[in-house]
């Protein structure tokens, strides 16, 4: 934009472009005001001479603002930059008007000439293009945001679905070795109080002795606990930042109990 100062011989120059939410002129930038500061003070449409030039698509020349009616002041007024004369073409991208290129008082005070009107349409058409080009990468990656987002909700939804597959499949499989278990462990409170044992420490030691084989029924069984236990901790592990990597637990114990499980002895 400020190559459209120097190559004009102007003191500043200026893009406002539509909003076409609201239906005001907005600047997006200025060489003379801050631009964000401008980006607050909205211009009409309908009684501005950017106005004028969205609306009509043509081209206009002001050589004195204070005999223009179209002239708005406000935002002269708010930066309190003296506006005496503007040029101002449209920036047009395939048939559609965006907003207006205008530079502001000519150094010279010389009237602007049909030179400097030339080097504005050509700047504003290159501008129209890049300012287009920046709103689709804009709207192009909002989109990408959108579909990760949609993506990460979609993983979570078919995991949250695959462990509800698991547990209505496979509850069954846990509950039979609990059910063992259970069971074994009243057996053995009863053995207790009937002085089978002299207490729960003497009744673990001879077990431990004994070193008790794993029928083929309870091998099967620990493999539907193993093969569940592994599918929840993949379902698990799968959500973490992958770059922490895999605990130590996750990984090795479920091979080792596998292991223990296809041998057919505990604590071997």
């Amino acid at each position: 934009i400020k190559v459209a100062a120097e190559v004009t011989g102007t003191e500043a120059a200026s893009i406002i472009l539509l909003d076409e939410n609201t239906g005001e002129l907005r600047f997006e930038a200025s060489t003379n005001a801050d631009p964000a500061e401008l980006r607050a003070m909205p211009v009409p449409l309908d009684s501005s001479i950017a106005g004028w030039i969205v609306r009509h698509n043509q081209p206009l020349v002001v050589s004195d603002t204070s005999e223009d009616p179209r002239y708005y002041a406000q935002v002269a007024r708010e930066t309190k930059f003296d506006v005496r004369s503007i040029l101002g073409v449209p920036l047009q991208v395939k048939d559609k008007t965006i907003g207006a290129l205008e530079v502001l008082n000519k150094c010279s005070d010389s009237p602007f000439s049909r030179q400097d009107l030339e080097t504005l349409e050509a700047l504003a058409a290159q501008a129209a293009i890049a300012i287009e080009n920046a709103r689709l990468y804009k709207d192009l990656q909002d989109q990408m945001r959108a579909l990760k987002k949609a993506q990460t909700r979609l993983v979570q939804s078919e995991k949250l679905a695959a462990v509800g597959e698991l547990v209505a499949g496979d509850a069954h499989e846990l509950n039979n070795p609990l059910t063992s278990i259970v069971g074994f462990a009243h057996m053995l409170q009863r053995a207790i109080d009937q002085g089978q044992y002299r207490d729960r420490a003497d009744a673990a030691r001879k077990l431990v002795l004994s070193r008790p084989r794993i029928t083929p029924a309870s091998r099967a069984r620990g493999t539907a606990c193993w093969r569940v236990w592994t599918t929840l901790v993949t379902l698990s592990s799968s959500s973490r930042n992958e770059a922490c990597g895999p605990s130590e637990s996750s990984t090795n114990s479920p091979s080792a109990f596998q292991y223990a499980i296809r041998r057919g002895t505990l604590g071997s």
